[in-house]
Parts: structure tokens; sequence; C-alpha cells
């Protein structure tokens, strides 16, 4: 970013250098790109930077190619330093902050499902907005920590692949369990829709999962295993006398669970948590 943004300061100094207030209305827009930039991309950032005081010295008679390439100069020993700190003085790994930062959305995850199931289900209330608002806010921090890793840059593919797949599977599951838990928001003052009990057997079970997945990547010694098998659906139904009607909740959310119960059992693979069929293993 420092070096093309030497270049471009080089070319605009000498295409505008002469026209005051065009130099002038270039580096307010330098200024808005530098800041509009610097959450997104630290390239672009330096590039705004480095271009906008080849056109300020410009501006202020002092501009000199060598200044120019005392910032590359400047920015190579920055990043030295910065090298130096992360290796021997702050030596977090991204692997390591990456897995915290997981397993802190698995549990936020589980608590809004957890949650948002019982409140369906005919349980207690309970503050799912506040437990839906920490689970973004952890799904936040996850992906900006990521960002590295999925990098178009980025030379290991495999891992790139990886993350990203992770992140959309996560973000799926986070927007099914926001979904269960506007629903489960709405049934204690609604009259036309109840809850079902049966829901808290479809929901033991993703919860169940959630905390295998989230135990594994906070120790990779941690034994347990994925349950899967029948759908949600088959395992809601019933022919029973007294079974809950139509009108109950569970038309409007069977769709977010089943998808939330897939999502989860995909986690479980690419993180290296064994998957095990309930059926195969009761046939056995």
């Amino acid at each position: 970013g420092t070096v093309l943004g030497v270049v471009a300061g080089v070319v605009l100094a000498g295409l505008v250098g002469h026209h005051t207030w065009l130099a002038f209305t270039l580096v307010l827009v330098f200024i808005f790109a530098m800041f509009f930039t610097a959450p997104l991309s630290y390239a672009l950032m330096s590039f705004f930077v480095t271009a906008m005081l080849g056109l300020l010295y410009t501006l202020l008679n002092k501009y000199s190619f060598d200044v120019l390439v005392l910032r590359i100069e400047e920015t190579a020993l920055g990043a030295v330093c910065g090298i130096i700190a992360a290796v021997l003085v702050l030596p977090v790994h991204t692997d390591r902050r990456t897995d915290e930062l997981l397993g802190t959305v698995l549990d936020r995850l589980g608590d809004v499902v957890s949650a948002a199931v019982e409140q369906l289900s005919g349980g207690s209330a309970s503050d799912l907005l506040g437990k839906a608002r920490d689970l973004d806010t952890a799904l936040d921090e996850l992906r900006d920590s990521t960002a590295p890793l999925t990098h178009p840059i980025s030379p290991l593919r495999v891992r790139r692949r990886t993350v990203r797949y992770l992140v959309a599977l996560l973000e799926t599951c986070a927007y099914h369990a926001r979904s269960l838990a506007a629903t489960a928001e709405l049934v204690p003052q609604s009259r036309t829709v109840t809850p079902d009990p049966r829901l808290g057997r479809a929901g033991r079970r993703i919860g169940h999962n959630i905390e295998v997945i989230a135990a594994r990547v906070k120790d990779e010694r941690t034994e347990g295993e994925v349950e899967s098998g029948a759908s949600i659906a088959s395992m809601l139904r019933t022919d029973a006398p007294g079974a809950p009607h139509s009108d109950t909740v569970t038309a409007r959310v069977l769709r977010h669970l089943q998808r939330l119960d897939e999502g989860v059992a995909g986690l479980a693979r690419p993180l290296g948590v064994p998957v095990a069929d309930r059926a195969e293993r009761r046939a056995a």
C-alpha cells in the first residue's frame, strides 16, 4: 500500500501540483478515504495516507521524492518492529485466538437455542433479546479475527476454505437461532399459537451437539460424539391421543430447527468431531 501510494503521489504531484484547489480537494478526499478504509483494509489506508502526503508536500512547496522514499523506509521499519513485537513480546497465535472466539460463539449459540426451545416448549421466559445480541457480538468478533485467514492473498488455500465454510455455517445457525428466539418471544402473548412440549426433545439433541463441539474446540482431548439420525420432523411426529394440534408453534419453527440441526452437525466434520448416527448405533 505504501509503495503504490508513493507511485500515486508522484503521478498526482506532477499532474495537479500546479492546480492548488484541485490538489487541496484531493487531499480532503484522500483523508476521508483513509479513515473510511482503516477498518476494512490496512493496505488501502496506507495507500491513501501516502498519496495524500505527496499532494500535501506539493501544496506546502516541500515536495521531494526523497521524502516519499523515506516514507517507504519508515513503513518497512515499522513492519519489522511489529513482527518482532508479535513474535517475541506478545506471541498470541491466530489459531489460539480464533479457537477462543469460536468457543465463545458456540456457547452463545447454545444459550440462545436452549432458552428459545425451553420457552417454545412451555418453559419459563428469559431475556432472549439479550442472548441473541451477545451471539451477534461474538460472531462479529470471530469474523474480524478470521479476516487474515480468509484474505484473498493468503497462501493457505485449504485453511482459507475451511474457515470460510465454518463462518458461513455459524452465520446460518445464528440466523435460525435468532428466528427461534423471535418466535419464542411471541408465545407468551399470543392467543392463537400455543407452546409444544415435544420441542424439548429436539432442543436437547441440538444443545448436546453444540456442547460437544464447543468442548472439543476448547480442548482437543475432550471425547464426545455429535448425534445425528432422524429428522426433527420425525422426532416430533406422534399419533398419541391428546397430541398438540396444528395451531401450535411447531409448524412455525420446524424449518428453523431442522436447518439448525443440520448446520450444527455440519460444524462437526471440519472441526474433527466424530458424528454418530443414533439409529445405526442402536442397530449395532
